[in-house]
């Protein structure tokens, strides 16, 4: 009898932990989703319409667009190409590159004619870090 009493007590602990750690997988499965919805929705994205380049995100930036880059799959060869004001997206709506006023370059840093197709482009951003006013200064 006091075999049987030992044996549902372990049971009862066996459940308490088996629920707590089920428990446990199940809010990091959660906070994961949400820090993964989080950073798809904070990613800028982009459409062609010919020699332009809409670029804009789905939340509010700041984002900070500097450079504009292309791939070619099949051969491998690579170019970009700096803008020659960064654009700075403060909103949804985004903003517009004219993809034929760049100066293209290959990956040595050498001029290259533009790409022909713009098969593969990549919007390279940074997300700027808001500066904190802290106390001033003293000697």
């Amino acid at each position: 009898m006091d075999f049987e009493r030992e044996i549902r007590k372990l049971k009862t602990w066996n459940r308490i932990f088996v629920s707590c750690l089920v428990l446990a997988v199940c809010a990091w499965l959660l906070s994961f989703f949400l820090v993964s919805t989080q950073l798809f929705m904070r990613e800028l994205k982009y459409s062609r319409n010919g020699n332009s380049l809409r670029v804009g995100s789905s939340t509010d930036g700041p984002y900070l667009v500097t450079h504009v880059a292309w791939y070619d799959v099949d051969t491998g060869d690579k170019r970009w190409a700096a803008l020659p004001n960064a654009v700075l997206i403060v909103d949804s709506w985004g903003a517009e590159i004219d993809l034929s006023s760049l100066k293209w370059m290959d990956y040595h840093g050498q001029p290259a004619e533009k790409p022909e197709d713009y098969g593969r482009l990549e919007v390279i951003y940074f997300v700027p870090s808001r500066a904190l006013e802290r106390e001033p200064f003293k000697n």
